[in-house]
């Protein structure tokens, strides 16, 4: 009938673990003598531990004691390879059932454990940095009806540009995304199919839909727990916060006590940029603070106050049309401050449906084109408030996406203190090497290669290693000519095929600059100024003042649609929203 499987993984004896509660179910009279055999192997199907044979309770057997046809155990791997983003290792479980009926079960999953503890969120005893985007499922041309391979080109595309998770906003995926998953490499926050929007503050309070919130909650648990993959489970979305949040928390906790809690209404109180419930709010619902857009001062000031809690922002940086632009600064405030534990992208990509139009009305000339809100005759609408992604619909890159791949790059290079000879080479892994990476780093004169060298490191997960210019290159620099402009660039290629990239494909990159001369040129003096300018055949004043700098900055998406809703008909350069 059903096979809960809750997984662990212990760092200091290298055992994996399998705790099974295995309950079966009769179409008529229930048999006795029934019984299930259990154990695990590889994916090549060796078997890594002893099977257990297990016998299922009868009633008549176990009359005061019975709690059903179940039975519980657990399964123990030595010298287990863990799970992690970075090294998905999974195992088979097998369960085979014994008597008037034979069945087989096979269980994907992978040892892990997940904590979150002293601020930081925990995987295999490593603390973690999230670097998530927010998915919604969408094709082009099928909408919501997503195939796996559909689901392999997100993870892929998403793996590609160093992601290491995503949330499923704002609904259980279905269980095939979390296989892709699995096997792939991705961190993942589940999330409950529950969203209130205009009810916020009423629904849930009110009594009559807790059997709604629980069974929404407790169904995605059930069937996804085995994932080695989900590492937190998120109580909805914009359902602001209630009794029905505090018994699904305690429900979820009792199914599944391996796995953290998230959930943003639970420390959301009040408008956007209100601070005041991070440090206490919820702490029955949300193990993290997880607030949706916050400004990088609130982030830094929450990180500076003695909270415990770590903070993992569930969505910011919105990447409707031109965006992202504050995206670097976000990430120097969670590179520096240990209570900040990254964030997820709003969103992955574009919802536009591929439509058909006149090639002669289109400015592209094209005969389609990704459609949106009120491009099919539906009003009212939300014009492109769902073009919004890092990505197009069919997953061509947006230009935030080369800036997201740097952000979230697994290694970074910075010069060495105090020394213009040398560089630190920082592995910002939490659980594997620099092995499979080719470093090399180039000497750029005026633009032009004039060294290229590899860097030879196997710096371990979260370290950092001070390296020395070689001769040769030292010799380079100062061959350059005096006025040149000189830097040093750092690359970091996939030195194997993986299931995600080939051979050769760029994963992270650093420049820095040596040298860049300035040339000073003196600019003559100008004195004196203007206070009326008229205009010679009509006298009329053209100019009732001296001229003054005036700067504005265009509208972008993201002003248009809930910052500026008048802009359009007011189109004056006092705009608030554009100072």
């Amino acid at each position: 009938r059903t096979i809960s499987c809750l997984v662990d993984y212990d760092a200091a004896t290298r055992i994996g673990s399998a705790d099974l509660d295995i309950e079966v179910a009769f179409a008529d009279t229930p048999a006795p003598g029934v019984r299930v055999q259990t154990w695990i192997e590889d994916l090549a199907g060796h078997r890594v531990c002893e099977p257990q044979m297990l016998s299922i309770p009868h009633k008549y057997d176990e009359r005061y004691v019975f709690r059903g046809h179940r039975v519980t155990t657990r399964l123990a791997v030595r010298d287990a390879r863990p799970w992690s983003a970075e090294d998905p290792h999974r195992y088979r479980v097998m369960v085979k059932l014994l008597g008037p009926t034979r069945e087989y079960t096979a269980m994907l999953t992978g040892f892990r454990r997940i904590r979150v503890e002293h601020g930081e969120i925990r995987v295999n005893d490593q603390r973690i940095t999230v670097r998530g985007v927010n998915r919604h499922d969408h094709h082009p041309e099928r909408g919501k009806a997503v195939t796996r391979a559909d689901m392999v080109a997100d993870v892929v595309a998403m793996k590609q540009l160093n992601c290491n998770a995503v949330r499923t906003s704002h609904y259980p995926n279905d269980p095939a995304f979390l296989d892709v998953c699995d096997e792939y490499g991705l961190y993942v926050v589940a999330e409950a199919n529950i969203e209130a929007h205009a009810y916020n503050t009423s629904l849930c309070d009110d009594p009559s839909y807790l059997a709604t919130w629980l069974a929404r909650g407790a169904r995605m648990v059930v069937r996804d727990r085995h994932h080695p993959s989900v590492i937190f489970w998120s109580l909805g979305n914009e359902s602001g916060f209630g009794v029905n949040h505090d018994a699904l928390a305690a429900l979820v906790r009792s199914l599944d006590p391996t796995r953290p809690l998230h959930y943003e209404g639970a420390i959301f109180h009040g408008r956007n940029g209100e601070t005041h419930a991070w440090r206490d709010g919820g702490r029955n619902a949300t193990d993290v603070v997880c607030p949706m857009y916050p400004p990088i001062s609130a982030i830094v000031d929450y990180a500076q106050s003695g909270a415990e809690r770590p903070l993992v922002m569930c969505e910011y940086s919105h990447a409707m049309g031109n965006s992202n632009g504050s995206l670097a600064d976000y990430w120097v405030a969670i590179e520096r401050e240990p209570l900040l534990a990254g964030g997820f992208i709003w969103e992955w990509k574009d919802h536009g449906l591929r439509q058909r139009v006149d090639a002669k009305a289109n400015p592209t000339r094209s005969t389609w084109r990704y459609a949106y809100g009120g491009q099919f005759g539906d009003h009212p609408n939300d014009g492109n408030f769902v073009a919004d992604g890092i990505t197009a619909t069919d997953l061509t890159p947006h230009p935030a996406t080369r800036e997201l791949a740097w952000v979230h790059r697994p290694v970074a290079v910075t010069f060495a203190p105090g020394s213009a000879a040398a560089f630190v080479v920082h592995n910002r892994r939490a659980h594997t090497s620099l092995n499979d990476l080719l470093g090399v780093a180039v000497l750029l004169v005026d633009g032009e290669s004039k060294h290229e060298e590899a860097i030879e490191t196997s710096l371990a997960p979260h370290q950092r290693e001070t390296l020395e210019f070689s001769a040769q290159l030292q010799a380079a620099i100062a061959a350059a000519p005096q006025h040149a402009t000189m830097m040093m660039q750092f690359r970091w290629t996939q030195r194997f095929d993986t299931a995600f990239a080939s051979a050769g494909h760029l994963v992270a990159w650093d420049e820095i600059v040596l040298c860049d001369p300035v040339i000073k040129r003196s600019a003559p003096a100008l004195r004196g100024g203007v206070d009326t300018i008229s205009d010679h055949h009509t006298a009329d004043a053209v100019f009732t003042a001296p001229i003054r700098l005036a700067l504005m900055r265009a509208p972008i998406d993201n002003d248009g649609y809930k910052l500026m809703p008048g802009f359009g008909e007011a189109n004056r350069i006092e705009c608030d929203a554009l100072r």
